[in-house]
């Protein structure tokens, strides 16, 4: 049931949306997360202008940004004039996605990047307008077997789980058993955001603990 990050065998570019971020930052291994991914990795200018305000300022966003593009783990993608033309299509379509989205969905088509993205419908539309380059998920980054093996077993565990509890990071339904063993049943209950939570918090609460 061992969850394999399907970003390994693509050595090309990513460029990372808001929530994303937002959970690679909550994980408090965001730094060593990204530092062992090999891929180059860019995020929008307007991706950091989301994850301050969503942030609220109060948990470091702006010092935890400044520091991974400063060390040079992450490159600020400034759209073109293209670029800017589909992040405004995206935006003001029907149905029309955030900005973060918007814009990380762009720089991935004209830079030839695929995108990680979590939502349902900014992975639906990146699918659209870009059907060669299936969509990342976050957890891709957090099991990426050079971020697992760096961290070890604990951390790495560890990671997913603030990710998931502080973040509330979205994974698909299938890989939520896989999830569920990396993390522990017990701690699955603090989890809101994994699939099918309502249903299944009985089912964790009442497994037996981990030795």
């Amino acid at each position: 049931m061992t969850y394999l990050s399907s970003l390994e065998p693509n050595p090309g570019p990513v460029v990372l949306d808001t929530s994303v971020l937002i959970n690679i930052h909550k994980s408090t291994y965001g730094i060593d997360v990204l530092l062992h991914i090999p891929n180059k990795k860019y995020i929008t200018s307007i991706v950091i202008d989301e994850m301050i305000r969503s942030t609220h300022q109060k948990d470091g966003a702006d010092k935890f940004i400044d520091s991974m593009v400063s060390g040079g783990i992450l490159d600020i993608a400034f759209l073109s004039e293209e670029e800017f033309e589909i992040y405004e299509q995206l935006t003001s379509g029907n149905p029309s996605l955030d900005d973060g989205e918007a814009s990380t969905i762009a720089v991935s088509k004209h830079r030839n990047a695929t995108p990680v993205i979590d939502e349902k419908k900014g992975r639906n539309r990146s699918k659209q307008l870009l059907p060669d380059n299936t969509p990342y998920w976050s957890l891709d980054l957090f099991r990426h077997s050079n971020v697992v093996n760096q961290l070890g077993h604990k951390k790495s565990s560890e990671a997913v789980y603030l990710a998931l509890k502080e973040g509330r990071m979205r994974i698909h339904q299938d890989h939520c058993d896989s999830v569920v063993e990396i993390i522990g049943a017990k701690r699955a209950v603090n989890c809101h955001s994994l699939p099918n939570y309502k249903s299944r918090r009985a089912e964790w609460s009442e497994s037996p603990p981990v030795c």
